[in-house]
């Protein structure tokens, strides 16, 4: 008897709590909801400088709020592979994967040719891979570590310690030297194995999604978003989730160059969608680790 009352207790207890936390929420609420009342409405009328499309990531949601207390700056969020169910391949590196949610199964198979010959890309690409081959091999051949370690263990002991005590300028000596074995190529999306119809698809789903089916500011950013880290295991968990663990930078190449084609928009003023001609599309990458976007020629 004893028991059974002190169970009825706690469930008295428990149940008080839940009253009073429920009480507290529907208070929050009823406060959030009124200061939303008295938030001023944008005007519609006027029209943005830029509007920029972030990943729905909360490590995009900061670098929006400062973006947007800039000026006339518009920012909204979407699901970072912009509603493109693609797998993307690099002719010149051989590297491939899909671009899209784990749950989805790549619908096309998406090129992304370099700007630059194929040819001087490639071997750029082979004797950056080479010097990487050399190192692998020396390192795992059963006598040649011992001597390895002896012939580059100060200058890795000196880059280690550049790394952490002076972070931009090792990046700087790290990108300087790999720009000077095998210099940086643009890349540009092919848009050959997505039918035209497919394309117009996935540009009206996405401004439709987007909410961006008038008044389009003069430059429309869609912003993916990838990271920056050394020696994590976990390096995909800090990249685009909606991406398969990648950067979403194709994603966002892609869907800019699907709604620049002439035809395309065409198609969406058919459907209702009119895009503004001075307004142009471009591709970017935000990377959550610092910061910093990079915007993509077209």
């Amino acid at each position: 008897l004893l028991n059974w009352h002190q169970k009825v207790k706690e469930q008295v207890n428990t149940q008080k709590v839940f009253q009073e936390i429920n009480q507290k929420e529907q208070a929050y609420q009823k406060e959030l909801l009124g200061r939303l009342k008295e938030w001023p409405e944008k005007d519609k009328e006027i029209r943005a400088l830029a509007q920029l499309v972030f990943c729905i990531d909360v490590r995009s949601e900061p670098f929006r709020r400062l973006l947007e207390e800039q000026g006339n700056y518009e920012t909204l969020g979407f699901a970072g592979f912009f509603g493109l169910p693609i797998s993307v391949s690099n002719p010149v590196s051989g590297d491939s994967h899909a671009s899209c949610p784990v749950l989805l199964k790549p619908a096309h198979g998406v090129t992304e040719n370099p700007t630059l010959p194929y040819d001087v890309c490639s071997d750029r690409h082979k004797r950056l891979k080479g010097l990487k081959k050399l190192y692998q091999s020396i390192k795992y051949t059963f006598t040649a570590p011992f001597s390895l370690v002896e012939t580059v263990g100060f200058g890795m002991g000196f880059w280690m310690g550049l790394k952490s005590f002076f972070p931009r300028l090792a990046k700087k000596v790290q990108s300087g030297t790999k720009n000077f074995i095998a210099p940086n190529y643009s890349v540009t999306p092919s848009l050959e194995n997505i039918p035209f119809e497919k394309q117009v698809d996935y540009g009206f789903n996405a401004l439709k999604m987007m909410g961006l089916t008038d008044n389009l500011a003069p430059l429309v950013v869609f912003c993916g978003h990838g990271s920056t880290t050394q020696n994590n295991a976990y390096a995909t968990a800090l990249d685009c989730g909606a991406c398969g663990g990648h950067n979403g930078a194709p994603n966002a190449r892609l869907l800019a160059a699907i709604l620049n084609a002439k035809e395309v928009r065409e198609s969406l003023k058919e459907r209702g969608i009119e895009i503004p001609q001075d307004t142009f599309f471009i591709g970017a990458e935000h990377n959550t680790t610092t910061d910093e976007v990079t915007f993509f020629e077209h």
